[in-house]
């Protein structure tokens, strides 16, 4: 009897532990099947999420966040200047929607959702898609005027606020090429382009590309501002030539596919260094 006793006592001290082993375990397997069930669904996606700024790039000088102020953010005139030595210089656009009210920027250390500061309008020249009997081609002498909205975006931690998608489809790509800093700002471009199908006449389908140019500039505190441009081009990109390491002469290629896309953006948006 004492013996029995003891066994008794020994297996009601132990069945907590027994108890949150066996809780353990079976949580352990809600996770392991959830995590299956979540990587199932993103092999299903026809995207993959990629981080290409954090992948890219760093923050220069990483503020002390418990003591940042929010820019002093102002626009006047095509001029959006960030109270820190820096103004984007918007050119010729139509009209000019100002969301600076609605918004604050401040550097952030983590995760810092996108706002729209600015929505800007302008007139552009697209051309109709047609064929010669052999192969399509850009009707050049029937352009017409069409409008193109653009966004200047901000957020406050660029590295940890932005990612891109991907398409798993053979011929996409997603690249980013830094170029030359102005002073301490980092800035480039991030082409991401993918296949198009859907369209087509007499001669078949029509091969297209849906390509997004996106302009950055990173401040060396981490806040970004980025604006981007997406349209469908005619032909296959990656038929021009390989674009997962970028050049100056390959972008200029790019230029060229996208109707002057990567120009339009360079001239209509500058950064400069605040006299």
């Amino acid at each position: 009897m004492i013996l029995l006793g003891i066994i008794a006592i020994g297996l009601a001290a132990a069945s907590p532990f027994l108890a949150a082993m066996v809780a353990m375990k079976v949580s352990e397997g809600i996770v392991a099947i959830s995590q299956k069930k979540l990587d199932q669904i993103e092999a299903d996606q026809p995207f993959t999420e990629i981080p290409i700024f954090k992948q890219n790039l760093s923050i220069q000088f990483p503020p002390d966040y418990q003591r940042v102020e929010k820019y002093d953010l102002s626009f006047n005139e095509g001029n959006l200047n960030f109270g820190n030595g820096y103004t984007l210089q918007l050119n010729d656009f139509s009209s000019i929607e100002n969301h600076l009210n609605e918004n604050t920027l401040i550097a952030t250390k983590n995760y810092d959702p996108v706002n729209n500061l600015l929505m800007v309008k302008n007139s552009i020249t697209q051309f109709p898609i047609v064929n010669d009997g052999k192969k399509h081609i850009y009707d050049k002498a029937n352009g017409f005027e069409t409008e193109r909205v653009t966004a200047v975006r901000v957020t406050g931690n660029l590295l940890e606020s932005v990612t891109m998608q991907k398409m798993k489809e053979s011929g996409s790509f997603l690249t980013l090429y830094q170029q030359n800093n102005i002073g301490d700002v980092k800035t480039g471009i991030v082409i991401n382009a993918s296949p198009s199908s859907g369209l087509s006449d007499e001669l078949g389908e029509i091969s297209q590309s849906y390509v997004i140019l996106t302009k950055y500039w990173l401040f060396p505190d981490g806040v970004g501002v980025f604006v981007d441009v997406n349209d469908l081009y005619l032909g296959k990109l990656v038929d021009e030539d390989d674009f997962d390491h970028l050049t100056e002469k390959k972008l200029a290629e790019i230029d060229r596919f996208t109707n002057n896309t990567y120009t339009w953006l360079s001239e209509h948006f500058e950064m400069k260094i605040t006299d």
